[in-house]
């Protein structure tokens, strides 16, 4: 980041000077009034003098500038610690009990979505229709363009076709 200063502005030793001579100043000041510890409070003091350097020739008590730039800007940084939660001590989230037993299910949810997928267009559509979304059979028969009896038939033949491939021979 670029700062440009005019002509008027003073030399580099002087703005030295007065960095040398406040830092420790605005540094104490966050520290002590508002507990901020004393990394975050050099950082504090470091952006209020860069601040500091982009309007250093329109200051005309630059201690008094200072000191209430660091009021600001420790207020500001208690105000957001405040709004931050913490991590819990030992680090970890609780787990998601719904995957508990994701493990233990995962080989036999690939062995199902294969045998789904080994299934005709027309299965495949019954099936989901029934077991995923919750159609009853009249329903299904209406959406297929068929009878009640006939979708009936239809999703118990797709679903022993469906055990069959999934797993040894139509038993559940």
């Amino acid at each position: 980041m670029s700062v440009h200063l005019s002509a008027e502005t003073r030399s580099d030793g002087e703005l030295a000077a007065t960095y040398e001579a406040h830092f420790d100043l605005l540094v104490g000041i966050a520290v002590s009034r508002f507990g901020i510890d004393r990394a975050d409070a050099e950082t504090l003091a470091h952006e209020v003098f860069l601040a500091f350097l982009t309007c250093v020739d329109r200051i005309n008590d630059q201690r008094a500038w200072l000191v209430s730039a660091i009021f600001n800007a420790s207020k500001n940084y208690v105000r957001r610690a405040q709004r931050t939660e913490p991590l819990p001590e030992d680090g970890r989230d609780p787990a998601d009990p719904r995957y508990a037993r994701a493990g233990q299910q995962w080989p036999d949810v690939l062995a199902a979505r294969e045998a789904f997928a080994r299934l005709t267009p027309r299965c495949q559509l019954a099936l989901r229709l029934r077991h995923l979304e919750g159609y009853t059979i009249p329903e299904i028969a209406t959406i297929l363009g068929t009878t009640s009896k006939y979708a009936a038939k239809l999703v118990g033949r797709c679903l022993d076709q469906a055990q069959r491939r999934y797993g040894g021979g139509g038993a559940s």
